[in-house]
């Protein structure tokens, strides 16, 4: 589809499918022009973000105008994102900054409910952590199934085939999530 032409009555399918693939095209050429503004991993994470928050609109029907007006979007999450993170890193209490230098993630920090011990938080932050890098062992078409269902608040409305889709996604995620760990 060209960046050109109208999308007219384009299915809401069709428009995350167009998200997902601008995505895997512009990714190298926006994690290259934004670059030095945070480092790889951060920058990794502002531009899923992005493309997770563009996802969910093209699924709740809001929908984009034209597939131009989904890179500008895209574009223009990614560097709101970048910005929120630098703001974050400019008002961060003492804590928080020592927490992301000790390796952990302040953002998660900074949710973290009262409530629950330190030990069962750092056995919880383990298990994020697991679950994010399982999901990039994921293919393409896996992680669109269950950032759909993720969308579309549990995707009760699904066809066969997607639901499928989905069971198996969330099947292959939870075996890798489990492959070798002891916890």
């Amino acid at each position: 589809m060209s960046a050109k032409g109208s999308w007219g009555a384009a299915a809401r399918v069709d428009q995350r499918l167009w998200v997902a693939e601008l995505a895997s095209r512009k990714r190298a050429a926006l994690l290259s022009a934004y670059r030095g503004k945070l480092r790889p991993d951060e920058l990794e994470e502002c531009l899923s973000q992005a493309v997770l928050e563009l996802l969910v609109r093209a699924g709740r029907g809001d929908g984009f105008a034209s597939p131009l007006h989904v890179e500008r979007s895209l574009e223009q999450k990614l560097r709101s994102r970048i910005t929120d993170r630098l703001r974050a890193r400019a008002g961060r209490s003492p804590l928080l900054a020592a927490i992301e230098r000790s390796g952990g993630d302040a953002e998660l920090a900074g949710v973290a409910d009262p409530r629950v011990g330190v030990e069962e938080t750092v056995a919880l932050r383990e298990l994020l952590v697991r679950i994010t890098e399982a999901a990039r062992k994921l293919t393409a078409a896996q992680r669109l199934a269950l950032a759909t269902q993720l969308g579309a608040g549990g995707g009760s409305g699904a066809g066969e085939k997607e639901r499928k889709a989905r069971q198996r996604a969330r099947e292959k995620l939870r075996a890798l999530v489990l492959e070798g760990w002891d916890g």
